[in-house]
């Protein structure tokens, strides 16, 4: 196994200013406040697929293509001299994520958050609050910061693999499938995710609950899920990582605390 110090990096890398440019330049804070208010913002219908489960869009809706060399912060200057790459924001089927075989970094809003606004728009928002309330926490998706984490969380593993001599590329094979999510290398871009949502919310961070920031970074939610499936123990395994990581990074609050995950 490869020791933890030779992927993670002792302090975090600043790309607050690169997470800002991609997330300004691509205008995708109309689209995600026309989503959160659980409408299908109007220059996307005509690309829904009208499909439950299959692809939800006829094809990709590209918002900004940005070459890696726009970006500002140090360490993404020196990823781009040793492994430049294209970044694409916008709307697409699938998961945002990073490809070191094909040199992209893809960031798009949760799938399944939007499928739930283009089948159900005609309800309303109130009334679908009624009807699928367990369903309501998901327009979480749709927070600037919830993007933003996103984006962040991509660049990191860029970041992370070219400068750490690309542990990422090498090891992402080898993962048992189920345990992606609680790998050392994705403990370290959730980490980056959870920055960006104190970002939004340093003012009251102290007296917010560990639940209330998985709720607003619902790609936690979604780990703790997969991990209990799996096994209480991996769940533990995980938890306990993220959490040691959130304490060294001055990101756990004082009011946060694991027993205010059980109701997830």
């Amino acid at each position: 196994m490869i020791p933890v110090k030779t992927y993670l990096r002792e302090a975090m890398s600043d790309l607050s200013k690169d997470v800002d440019l991609i997330f300004d330049h691509s205008t995708i804070a109309s689209f995600l406040k026309d989503f959160k208010n659980f409408k299908v913002p109007p220059e996307l219908k005509s690309f829904y697929t009208g499909s439950k489960k299959g692809p939800l869009f006829k094809k990709d809706v590209l918002l900004l293509k940005l070459d890696s060399s726009k970006l500002k912060s140090k360490d993404a200057m020196k990823a781009h001299e040793i492994r430049p790459l294209l970044i694409y924001i916008g709307f697409f089927n699938g998961s945002s994520n990073y490809s070191p075989k094909n040199g992209f970094i893809k960031l798009t809003p949760s799938e399944s958050a939007m499928r739930l606004v283009f089948m159900f728009e005609g309800l309303g928002l109130e009334e679908f609050k009624k009807k699928a309330p367990q369903f309501v926490k998901l327009l979480n998706e749709f927070n600037p910061e919830r993007m933003k984490a996103t984006i962040s969380h991509e660049l990191n593993h860029w970041v992370s693999d070219t400068l750490n001599n690309f542990h990422i590329t090498k090891r992402s094979k080898t993962i048992p499938s189920g345990l992606e999510n609680s790998t050392d290398y994705e403990i370290d871009s959730q980490i980056y995710g959870i920055a960006e949502i104190k970002r939004k919310h340093q003012a009251n961070w102290d007296t917010m609950t560990l639940l209330e920031v998985f709720e607003l970074y619902p790609t936690l939610s979604l780990v703790y899920t997969q991990m209990k499936k799996h096994s209480i123990k991996e769940l533990k395994n995980w938890l306990r990582k993220l959490i040691k990581r959130m304490v060294r990074e001055n990101l756990l609050g004082k009011k946060m605390r694991l027993n205010q995950l059980k109701t997830l």
